[in-house]
């Protein structure tokens, strides 16, 4: 929503049936009193709440969001002490079933908190057909790791949007998924105050290249 003087005033983000705003008190008064009256609200919280899965905290100086409770949920499952050794064998259906569940679980962090743990699921998520023991010992760790080290994403108070900017950036490896064959490309998304310098992540993503490159230049150009 905005005033006439074109200024943002409030905004609301919306999944399935879960309400997300932010505004000034205008905003407040004539478009959340409207929502109220018009739609039965079961729970309306501020300042420290979950929202889809997602612990938000908000401070003076921004805003900390966190998957703490999800990731202690994680479940980890347990590799037979002689089966560990098997490392070259290739995985059962039942284990297959494993990894895919741990990829899922891995998948939602990865997407939310965890842009750290991205080649770590990309690699994971490229051995559900042809997985051996070894895959599903690396991706236990790596679960491990998740729930051992907390991670927030914090969201600075950017000031003056006139001094806003959007950086990109972009990478690629080449060859380094699949014994050579695949490649991976990624990026990141960051809202900079040029002046003050402060930033606030937006998004990130990292995938498997689904074209087959011949050389770095051509995985970085995808």
């Amino acid at each position: 929503m905005k005033k006439k003087n074109e200024s943002l005033c409030g905004m609301i983000g919306l999944h399935v049936d879960d309400f997300l705003h932010a505004g000034n008190k205008i905003f407040t008064s004539e478009v959340i009193k409207a929502i109220h009256s018009e739609f039965c609200v079961g729970k309306n919280e501020r300042n420290s709440f979950m929202y889809t899965g997602f612990e938000l905290h908000q401070k003076k100086d921004g805003i900390l969001g966190t998957q703490k409770q999800f990731t202690e949920s994680v479940e980890i499952p347990e590799i037979d002490q002689v089966r560990g050794t098997q490392r070259n064998d290739d995985l059962t259906a039942v284990e297959k079933t494993t990894l895919r569940k741990m990829a899922g679980a891995l998948n939602w962090a990865v997407r939310g908190s965890r842009p750290d743990l991205s080649f770590n699921l990309i690699e994971a998520s490229t051995k559900f057909q042809t997985g051996k023991v070894d895959d599903l010992i690396r991706l236990r760790k790596t679960m491990i790791s998740l729930k051992e080290i907390p991670t927030v994403i914090y969201f600075p108070c950017l000031e003056d949007q006139a001094d806003w900017i959007f950086l990109c950036f972009t990478d690629a490896a080449f060859g380094n998924l699949n014994n050579g064959k695949d490649s991976t490309g990624g990026h990141i998304i960051i809202l900079l105050n040029k002046k003050s310098g402060k930033c606030a992540i937006l998004d990130w993503q990292s995938n498997k290249i689904k074209r087959v490159v011949r050389s770095t230049l051509a995985a970085e150009t995808l």
